[in-house]
């Protein structure tokens, strides 16, 4: 039974074996001891081995330190008596008795520093001046100077170039313990007038260099004891960092690593497990998808940091709002999904979505002081059994309800009906199709004229976007732009916009302009990926800064103000016109009329089809026309399409039209020749509407 188990059976080892199996134990205990006491034995000798040798190096290296160290300052001191003395020395070298001022400051050189003795040779080796004959008196010096005091062949050796250093040692007072006696040319213009030699006081050098190396060799020896135990240290910390790295990379194929919340994966794994309690106990369940609105804006506005910290944040929201049991989870981006177990009617899943969508909207604190109070959610409720057994069919109903909250309005709970999901497939097939537009270059162009309304010229084009699919035919901008927008293709669909339009513009004549609309997002992170495009696509096009007008919305102004303001004042100041369009149907303020740089107000359709027929909506234009003269503003108004409604814009003073009445859309091509045609000197044949300005 114990072998069965894996026990050693009770006779294995015995209890006796005799003088021969003493003597095998006692063999293998020495064994056993050699084999664990030859690593330290090995390292002791290595490290006697390392001192009696450590000592020698030491030596060595203290000296090879202390030679280039008596060089370098030999080639100082030699650089300085050039400069003190100039053409001095070459005086001096040449057996000329020293001055007074001379001798002050050869005196000085002797004491420069760890210097304390030199010796100048002249180009043939011979000695000419020792530093020691400055304590003789004046005619002793001239008269020394005059001697043959011996030839050094080191000196005459380094003529041309080179240095020579040799230790020695001395008896304080009379020389330093530890010196040098460095040989290094000295140079004038480049050329060697003497060779010097100079002694380098280094005894506290040398003493400094020994403790260094007696330091660095105990710790050397230190570092020889302590690798005996590294092995096993090492060993045990890279099973122990292995071991963590293994939970980690667990923890993260099933867990967001910003959030630390569920990612995709283990929410399926958690949701097959509560359908399947779910089927067994007999109760309901809710999916409910969450997508932020407004994320992108504060991401591009605030910078990816600030959007770190709002999901974070976002995620404790979460956390905070379900039970215990309930499951949150995070699906990528902005896009999150709780699973709440045990749901006895659909009110259940309304109330934690309302809840959701309170909590989430509440203002957020940032970093840096930033509050992102414009953040909200949408939310899409599936339940099971009723929208799904499987946790695909509910994540794709959650999903067709969340989609749906949104297109309604944002901010609300939807519940999944019969029919979102074949919506949800249209909408991404749309996007899909809007990618490979952007890609294989399938959009276009259309300009609608707009006239001034006093004379009846054509003033301006603006550029209108246009998508021919090859299978959905004329694709409204009212069902495209959106989606542009929330996925953020508006921003390369601009860039390719602008361009186009001043490429095309820049064939008109000259006093006609192209008007471009500008997308929120195309302002991100301060706005100087769009300066950089606008600059781009004028110089390419060779199109004048005057002649393009940008329309942006109100909404644009509830950004960070600060950062427009300076991408519109730098747009601005390069000579572009600057147009605030659908004035009166946003978020109007006429504090941003007067800090902002407008030069165009555009009256939104909505008020000038009203015209006719609802007084408030005439008075509603005649006062922002008004208020566009008294702040020296173009006021342009947009949908003209009655004689009626023409006339009255005429009698309010409004300076431009724009309007089926005045123009429809048209071809690149139509705009170049209705624009030529108006330059020409018989000018264009008018429409009859803009004829009767006239």
């Amino acid at each position: 039974m114990s072998a069965q188990l894996g026990t050693p059976p009770v006779d294995a080892h015995p209890q006796h074996g005799g003088p021969v199996a003493d003597a095998l134990s006692r063999s293998d205990r020495w064994r056993s001891f050699a084999q664990c006491a030859w690593l330290p034995a090995a390292l002791a000798a290595a490290a006697l081995l390392l001192a009696a040798g450590g000592a020698t190096v030491n030596e060595r290296a203290a000296e090879w330190l202390l030679r280039r160290d008596a060089e370098a300052t030999a080639y100082n001191w030699a650089t300085s008596i050039e400069q003190s003395l100039g053409s001095r020395l070459e005086a001096l070298v040449a057996r000329v008795a020293p001055s007074a001022p001379v001798r002050n400051l050869l005196e000085h050189a002797r004491t420069m520093g760890n210097v304390f003795r030199f010796k100048l040779f002249d180009a043939n080796g011979d000695l000419v001046f020792v530093s020691d004959d400055l304590d003789t008196a004046p005619g002793q010096l001239a008269e020394s100077l005059t001697l043959h005091r011996g030839t050094s062949g080191v000196a005459a050796a380094l003529i041309n170039g080179g240095s020579h250093v040799e230790a020695a040692r001395g008896t304080p007072p009379d020389r330093p313990a530890y010196y040098a006696e460095a040989y290094v040319p000295v140079q004038r213009d480049g050329q060697v007038v003497a060779i010097a030699e100079v002694y380098v006081d280094q005894t506290d050098r040398m003493v400094l260099y020994r403790q260094t190396f007696a330091v660095t060799g105990t710790i050397t020896g230190l570092l020889v004891v302590v690798a005996a135990l590294l092995p096993g240290y090492m060993a045990w910390r890279r099973s122990r960092e292995r071991r963590r790295a293994e939970d980690q990379v667990r923890f993260l194929a099933h867990h967001d690593p910003l959030t630390l919340l569920p990612n995709r994966a283990r929410f399926a794994e958690a949701l097959g497990v509560e359908l399947a309690r779910g089927r067994r106990q007999g109760h309901d369940l809710a999916v409910l998808a969450i997508d932020l609105d407004n994320f992108k804006e504060v991401n591009d506005t605030l910078g990816h940091a600030a959007g770190d910290a709002l999901l974070m944040e976002v995620a404790r929201r979460l956390r905070a709002e379900v039970r215990e049991q309930d499951v949150v989870a995070r699906l990528g981006g902005d896009e999150f999904i709780i699973v709440q177990g045990t749901v006895q009617q659909p009110a259940d899943a309304a109330l934690l979505g309302e809840r959701l969508i309170a909590t989430l909207s509440a203002p957020y604190e940032l970093p840096g002081g930033q509050r992102a109070a414009t953040c909200g959610a949408s939310v899409g409720v599936a339940l099971a059994p009723v929208d799904g057994t499987d946790p695909a069919a509910l994540l794709r109903a959650a999903d067709a309800a969340m989609y749906r909250a949104k297109a309604e309005g944002r901010g609300r709970v939807r519940f999944f009906e019969e029919g979102m999901d074949r919506a949800l497939a249209e909408r991404r097939s749309l996007t899909q199709d809007l990618r490979e537009a952007l890609l294989q270059g399938t959009f276009t162009l259309a300009y609608q004229p707009l006239h001034d309304l006093p004379s009846g010229t054509l003033t301006s084009f603006e550029a209108l976007l246009r998508w021919q699919h090859p299978t959905r035919g004329n694709v409204s901008p009212a069902a495209f732009i959106p989606l542009a927008e929330e996925t953020g293709l508006i921003v390369p669909i601009g860039t390719w916009v602008l361009h186009q339009a001043c490429r095309d513009a820049a064939s008109w004549p000259e006093n006609v302009r192209v008007a471009v609309n500008l997308s929120v997002k195309q302002f991100a992170n301060g706005g100087a990926a769009l300066l950089a495009e606008v600059t781009k696509a004028l110089r390419a096009a060779n199109l004048p800064p005057d002649r393009l007008e940008l329309e942006v919305t109100e909404s644009l102004l509830l950004q960070d103000t600060d950062a427009v303001l300076a991408t519109l004042a730098a747009l601005h100041e390069m000579g572009c016109t600057i147009a605030l369009d659908d004035f009166g149907t946003g978020y109007s303020s006429l504090a941003y009329l007067w800090r902002f740089p407008f030069d165009k107000l555009k009256v939104d359709q909505s008020f000038v089809r009203s015209m006719s027929n609802e007084p408030k909506a005439a008075a509603i234009v005649a006062t922002v026309v008004a208020l566009g003269q008294a702040l020296g503003l173009t006021t342009t108004a947009e949908g003209v399409e009655t004689t009626q409604q023409l006339d009255a814009l005429r009698a309010a003073g409004c300076n431009q039209g724009q309007g089926f009445l005045l123009g429809r859309p048209m071809p690149s091509s139509a705009a170049a020749g209705l624009a030529a045609a108006a330059a020409s000197p018989r000018g264009a044949a008018p429409d009859p509407a803009v004829a009767s300005l006239t």
